[in-house]
């Protein structure tokens, strides 16, 4: 995690570091860090479905439902590669 925060202090839009610091932050069991470091890069990168994806995965199981709805709606309508993994993340928001 220090070393993710060190790197965005000097590259700050750098959508490889953010979600490696969301990521990092996920895998140390602090979700809502994970959800601060994935909304954060999906600000910056509006287009970037893996960021939308994490972040409504994130977002579900912490239990805010819509919030997680609609960074999913959002990571469908890009379409693209990531659209499919963003459809089931979907699906399973909406099973809940």
């Amino acid at each position: 995690q220090a070393a993710y925060e060190a790197a965005l202090q000097r590259w700050p839009r750098n959508l490889t570091l953010l979600l490696g610091a969301g990521n990092t932050a996920y895998a140390a069991g602090n979700r809502e860090a994970a959800a601060r470091a994935f909304r954060h890069a999906a600000d910056i990168h509006p287009d970037s479905a893996p960021a939308l994806n994490n972040l409504a995965s994130v977002l579900a199981e912490l239990g805010r439902t819509s919030e997680a709805r609609e960074a999913a709606q959002r990571a469908v309508a890009l379409g693209g590669p990531w659209r499919d993994t963003a459809l089931a993340t979907l699906r399973s928001i909406e099973k809940k």
